[in-house]
């Protein structure tokens, strides 16, 4: 007759049998034993990472026939599958010219800022007469372009810190837990690295200038509407000279001060 033992040992899964005390009682390999008393302790999680490897978990109780009761414990290696998983994630939220996050990453990001419970910086920024690398260069070159001025933001900002490109030459940065006041030398900072880069393309020197718009999301309001107010910012500095940073602090009437002002 088989054992149940047989058939656990054809099993690819690492599995532990314990007894009501946590004594195991089975094991179908000397690994699975190591990777029980590792993660014993954590296993209400579904998937465990441990060693640079990612396992999912099952826990099942089970009796034998005099109704004793036994743990079932599974470790399935998902590492393979758990890290092409997470690469493809990356991929849909990722624009692939700049490898910052697309527009539909961006839009995931700002689902997590709704809740914060800190004030956000909201910056929307634009390349000025981008269509003229395009034009006088090839659009090899504005790609390139695209691609550094995307470093260079990344590169200046925090971890924690967000970039994405909207579409075209729009880039939209979120510096989580600080205001306007406190990211002014940080956003001035950003302006004058663009400025004075030198974009080599066929041993020619480009060079561009940004403009930005610059509002304040605060806990508990709407943070499209922090966008929407960094954008019309945006309009603003493009519309009166360009290069330059338009700040608008997060309330409706501020918002509404600017519309007026690009009017006159």
């Amino acid at each position: 007759m088989i054992k149940y033992e047989d058939i656990f040992n054809c099993i690819n899964d690492y599995i532990v049998v314990t007894d009501e005390h946590d004594k195991i009682v089975f094991s179908n390999h000397e690994e699975a034993k190591i990777l029980y008393d590792n993660l014993c302790h954590c296993t209400d999680k579904e998937i465990i990472e441990y060693q640079d490897k990612y396992y999912n978990f099952i826990k099942k109780e089970i009796s034998d026939d005099k109704n004793q009761k036994y743990y079932y414990n599974s470790f399935q290696d998902i590492t393979n599958f758990y890290k092409q998983n997470k690469l493809l994630q990356e991929q849909v939220i990722t624009d692939p010219l700049t490898c910052v996050l697309n527009r539909y990453g961006i839009e995931n990001a700002i689902n997590d800022y709704r809740t914060s419970l800190d004030s956000s910086c909201v910056i929307y920024c634009d390349i000025d007469y981008f269509k003229r690398v395009n034009d006088n260069y090839s659009h090899d070159a504005g790609d390139l372009v695209l691609n550094q001025v995307a470093k260079i933001l990344k590169d200046n900002v925090r971890k924690e810190d967000l970039v994405g490109r909207m579409g075209g030459e729009e880039f939209l940065i979120i510096l989580n837990s600080t205001n306007i006041e406190k990211s002014r030398p940080k956003i001035e900072q950003l302006k004058g690295l663009i400025q004075n880069h030198d974009f080599i393309w066929n041993n020619q020197i480009i060079k561009i200038t940004m403009s930005f718009g610059v509002s304040e999301f605060l806990p508990g309001s709407n943070f499209r509407e922090a966008i929407i107010a960094a954008d019309e910012a945006l309009k603003y500095s493009k519309e009166t000279g360009r290069n330059k940073v338009t700040y608008v602090p997060p309330k409706k009437q501020v918002q509404q001060k600017v519309i007026t002002k690009k009017k006159k």
